[in-house]
């Protein structure tokens, strides 16, 4: 629930839901009798460790809040009122939010696939209302992209905002989001782009970049409104268009973005060292250096705060610097090279 913060291993920041009042998320199985008990922990004495037994455990069954009454082979969304964690007695201090696989049947196998975990508020009839609200379907013909109308597009560009208009909670108090999601099939298999839960207002948007850009092929386009129940209604495709080729001075720096992106993402936050592959493993000195260079560049492109990027630089740096006068530096060997390959943690 909360990150992790620097007061050592395994110490965690409580996070404060105070301000929602249930807990949702969609959830399917492979339909060999999953069960799932949901948990949620409660930190009693604040310092960001939960212990079994001295900590507050509260818990629920997904079963009881899926529509049909099992994990099944087709996604379903739990929505879980937060009242119903009956023991818990301070929602400000959560620590942990755990699934439990439990196997009362003694199944030899399963699975479960979990997405879109998100904490929400509505007022306590309409998470316990017998009868809902329709949603209606986005306004198609208010689709604009990059603020443009989007009837005739030529061509998507590199980076994209798409935008539509559907109810906003003042309108419809079931309506929980707008997604948008593309086709490359002709509208046989649809993916996500992205969502848009601001239902305070009734304009939705998204930003997107559409996947190998460089290669030439058609996308077709449609939203899809969501209510907290997982009713959902979507448009028919919005538009079908191609990409706009690249031009190299954009193909340059998406390289070079997602090159500073593996590093930003890569570098442990305790020792500063970079992780010498994606796959984890060991740190390597020659993927540290490249990272400090990288930081330069980011910070000099915008990518990151130039105070932030001082920091991490720091960081590496002191990994490879004695603790203590008098000290050798632990990463140096016998004749002054730095090991190649370090372990990335300590």
């Amino acid at each position: 629930l909360g990150k992790e913060i620097e007061r050592g291993p395994g110490v965690t920041e409580l996070l404060d839901i105070r301000r929602y009042n249930y807990l949702s998320f969609w959830i399917k199985g492979l339909g060999a009798g999953e069960e799932i008990k949901l948990e949620l922990h409660q930190d009693i004495d604040n310092d960001g460790r939960f212990v079994f037994g001295k900590d507050i455990t509260s818990f629920v069954y997904v079963t009881d809040y899926l529509p049909e009454g099992r994990i099944g082979l087709t996604w379903q969304k739990a929505l879980i009122p937060l009242k119903d964690f009956t023991d818990l007695t301070d929602i400000s201090k959560m620590i942990e939010l755990v699934f439990v696989f439990e196997n009362k049947k003694g199944d030899t196998k399963g699975a479960v696939y979990i997405d879109d975990i998100l904490f929400g508020r509505r007022p306590d009839d309409i998470l316990s209302a017998e009868y809902i609200n329709e949603i209606q379907p986005p306004v198609e013909s208010s689709f604009r992209i990059n603020g443009k109308s989007a009837k005739f597009c030529p061509a998507f560009e590199a980076s994209n905002e798409l935008t539509i208009k559907a109810e906003s909670l003042a309108e419809n108090p079931f309506i929980e989001s707008v997604r948008f999601e593309y086709s490359i099939d002709g509208g046989y298999v649809w993916r996500a782009i992205g969502a848009d839960y601001g239902a305070g207002k009734d304009l939705y948007a998204v930003k997107w970049a559409p996947g190998h850009f460089y290669q030439s092929r058609d996308y077709k386009v449609r939203a899809v409104a969501i209510d907290i129940f997982g009713n959902q209604r979507e448009t028919g495709a919005l538009i079908e268009c191609g990409v706009k080729p690249p031009t190299d001075e954009e193909l340059l720096d998406l390289i070079q973005r997602k090159a500073f992106d593996f590093f930003l993402e890569h570098q442990n936050a305790e020792t500063g060292l970079f992780a010498d592959t994606t796959g984890g493993g060991d740190a390597s000195i020659a993927s540290t250096g490249f990272g400090i260079t990288a930081l330069l560049v980011g910070a000099e492109r915008g990518w990151i705060a130039k105070d932030e990027a001082r920091r991490r630089a720091a960081l590496a740096l002191d990994a490879f610097l004695p603790k203590s006068k008098g000290e050798e530096p632990l990463v140096e060997g016998k004749y002054g090279f730095f090991y190649h390959f370090v372990n990335m943690h300590n």
